[in-house]
């Protein structure tokens, strides 16, 4: 899967997940984790990092890709 390809923490798979729900803002994500809206900063900063990816939605577009099976 694409998480253990980029070798997301735990934490890091949990804030894709809710990416991939539809839960778009890092104000929402850091209530539904229960956790400091600067904490879900930094997570998302490092998934950028490891995904080499410049946004949220090509994190999005990443995970879509792999699942259909298509290079993005």
């Amino acid at each position: 899967m694409v998480a253990e390809h980029y070798k997301l923490s735990p934490r890091q798979k949990q804030i894709a997940h809710y990416l991939l729900s539809g839960v778009l803002t890092d104000r929402e994500l850091a209530r539904r984790m229960r956790t400091a809206v600067g904490t879900v900063d930094k997570q998302l900063l490092r998934i950028f990092t490891k995904m080499h990816a410049g946004s949220g939605a090509e994190v999005l577009y990443r995970f879509v890709c792999e699942a259909k099976r298509i290079r993005p």
